[in-house]
């Protein structure tokens, strides 16, 4: 199943733009990247070797960096500066990434 994603993520009166794909030109290793400097989600479609990652990669670094600008917007970075703040967020995206590829997260509706 393709993982499509808005063109932007609405958290409070904050409005996240989100960069997908982005191709990471200073490092090569990055999958993701939250800049809270520039309201900005960033995802790499793309592996080092330049093969496509698996949708359910994809969707596990969306939320993850997803949770990160949650963090930062409403708990004022708490959890970032927790001594296991990427283990949390790592574990907490894992979770919402098997919910969404598995269909089973709730769903907006015009009634």
């Amino acid at each position: 199943m393709p993982v499509y994603f808005p063109e932007f993520v609405q958290l409070g009166a904050h409005k996240y733009v989100v960069r997908c794909p982005y191709n990471f030109k200073e490092r090569t290793d990055l999958y993701g990247q939250c800049d809270n400097a520039e309201a900005e989600i960033r995802i790499q479609c793309l592996e080092s070797g330049g093969n496509p990652r698996p949708d359910s990669e994809i969707a596990r670094t969306f939320f993850h960096e997803f949770l990160h600008a949650v963090d930062c917007i409403f708990l004022n970075c708490e959890v970032g500066k927790m001594k296991q703040s990427e283990r949390i967020i790592n574990g907490l995206a894992e979770g919402l990434a098997q919910a969404f590829m598995a269909g089973q997260m709730p769903t907006v509706t015009e009634i």
